[in-house]
C-alpha cells in the first residue's frame, strides 16, 4: 500500500507541475508587452485672422513616442460654425465668418491603440478695417473698382 500511495503522490505532483509550466514562480523566457505611450496632441498655438480670410489650423508638432501611425480629429468646440476642409488633417482651412467673432477647436490624435489628451486652439477673428482691401473669397462677385487720380493740380499755359 505504500508503494502505491507513494507512485500515486509522484504523478499527482509531476502533473501538478506540468500543469504549471514547471513550477518554480516565473520563467526567464516569457517576454512582457511594454505598455504603449499615449500620443500627444498639438494643436498648435492660438491665432488671429482677418474676417473672410484663409485661415490653416496647425497639428502637425503632434506625435506618438511609439512611433505609430496617428490619425487627427479636430471638432469645433464653441464659435459660429465653421466648415473645416478636412476634420481628419493635419493641417486643416477654413474661410474666417464675418466680424470680430472667437473660435474654438480641439485636437485629439489616435495611434490606434490610445488617444490623447485633448489639446485646444482658440482663433481670434478680427473685422477687416481697410476698405481698399479685397477680401472677398468668392471671386465670382464682381466688385467696383476704385479709382484715385490724386490731388487736383493748375497748369500756367504760355500765350504766343
Amino acid at each position: 500500500m505504500k508503494a502505491t500511495s507513494k507512485q500515486l503522490w509522484l504523478i499527482i505532483f509531476t502533473l501538478s507541475l506540468a500543469a504549471c509550466n514547471g513550477g518554480g514562480g516565473s520563467s526567464g523566457s516569457k517576454t512582457s508587452t511594454p505598455e504603449n505611450a499615449r500620443p500627444v496632441a498639438n494643436a498648435g498655438a492660438d491665432i488671429v485672422v482677418i474676417e473672410k480670410q484663409l485661415a490653416t489650423l496647425d497639428g502637425s508638432q503632434s506625435y506618438d513616442d511609439d512611433g505609430d501611425a496617428i490619425t487627427y480629429l479636430w471638432r469645433q468646440t464653441s464659435g459660429p460654425s465653421v466648415t473645416l476642409s478636412s476634420e481628419s488633417d493635419n493641417t486643416p482651412s477654413f474661410i474666417a465668418p464675418e466680424g470680430d467673432k472667437t473660435i474654438s477647436y480641439q485636437l485629439i490624435i489616435n495611434d490606434g491603440k490610445d488617444i490623447s489628451i485633448a489639446d485646444t486652439i482658440t482663433v481670434t477673428v478680427i473685422a477687416d478695417t481697410d476698405p481698399t482691401s479685397i477680401t472677398d473669397p468668392t471671386p465670382d462677385i464682381n466688385l467696383l473698382p476704385l479709382a484715385d487720380a490724386g490731388n487736383n493740380q493748375s497748369v500756367a499755359t504760355e500765350q504766343f
